[in-house]
């Protein structure tokens, strides 16, 4: 496994409230044997898949996922927020409006010249809400088929 996937399940299991000790009870395991699992530096334990998943979930921490991605070249976001029952107009009006509000914040942040850590987070959100939105026209493009083409 990758030190970025492995650096992520040491920030999921350390930054859990009450830390390793605590996410390995629910676990149902030693929690020496879990920070030995998450252990960068050991390779005497596994972190297994079904660990991670199940960590990930426990702790609704996406992390280890998103590092994941990362090292195979893909990005992850998260799958609430999009609208299932919307029609195609509705779903291209939002996917503008998003657009929109990832212009206004990349225009903010360049006001001064300069992107801080709090705009850049911003920025990120912002077009995550655009990604949101294309998913959403996607599903209602889909839908619109499924009822024989009718977009109302």
């Amino acid at each position: 496994m990758s030190s970025t996937v492995l650096d992520a399940a040491h920030s999921v299991v350390h930054d859990y409230p009450g830390g390793a000790e605590a996410l390995a009870t629910r676990l149902k395991m030693a929690s020496s044997t879990l920070r030995s699992q998450v252990n960068v530096n050991a390779n005497t334990h596994v972190f297994g898949l079904k660990t991670a998943v199940t960590a990930s979930q426990l702790t609704g921490d996406p992390r280890i996922l998103f590092a994941f991605a990362s090292e195979l070249g893909y990005v992850c976001m998260p799958g609430e927020g999009i609208e299932l029952d919307v029609s195609p107009l509705m779903a291209v009006s939002q996917l503008m409006a998003a657009h929109g509000d990832v212009g206004q914040v990349v225009h903010e942040a360049l006001s001064d010249g300069r992107i801080s850590s709090a705009e850049q987070d911003a920025i990120e959100d912002a077009i995550a809400a655009n990604i949101q939105r294309l998913h959403a026209l996607q599903n209602a493009v889909r839908a619109a088929r499924r009822k024989g083409g009718r977009c109302d």
